[in-house]
């Protein structure tokens, strides 16, 4: 998912959910922001881990929705949601476009690599 939101130019917001992931996180999309001309900027959502450790899925989805739809009032041109939890909260999104979700993101890349295969298996002699 690093590698699609560095594929993109503008503003890309990540929400961080955990505490412990938001470092990996950054790391990640800052590098991948490097190659292009985009700016990746994580976001910790303050609550939202202790929600989805206590089991309220719904609060959990709701703050993570919330997050994103504040991304994009502030002027944010993509938000990846990052951490496959977070999948479902992109239905509850009412701002900007749909965000990216890593299962999204992780499926594209598979057909990707299997249509770059199967082209280069066709040029094969």
């Amino acid at each position: 998912m690093g590698n699609c939101s560095g594929a993109m130019a503008g503003v890309n917001v990540v929400p961080c959910a955990a505490p412990t992931t938001r470092e990996p996180t950054a790391r990640l999309f800052i590098h991948a922001a490097t190659l292009s001309a985009a700016q990746a900027d994580v976001q910790l959502v303050d609550g939202a881990w202790d929600r989805f450790r206590s089991g309220d899925s719904a609060g959990y989805l709701t703050m993570i929705a919330a997050a994103t739809n504040t991304a994009y009032a502030d002027g944010a041109d993509v938000v990846a949601l990052a951490q496959a939890s977070m999948a479902d909260a992109a239905e509850l999104v009412t701002l900007g476009p749909p965000p990216l979700t890593s299962p999204q993101s992780g499926l594209a890349a598979a057909v990707e690599a299997v249509t770059l295969a199967a082209t280069a298996a066709e040029h094969q002699p």
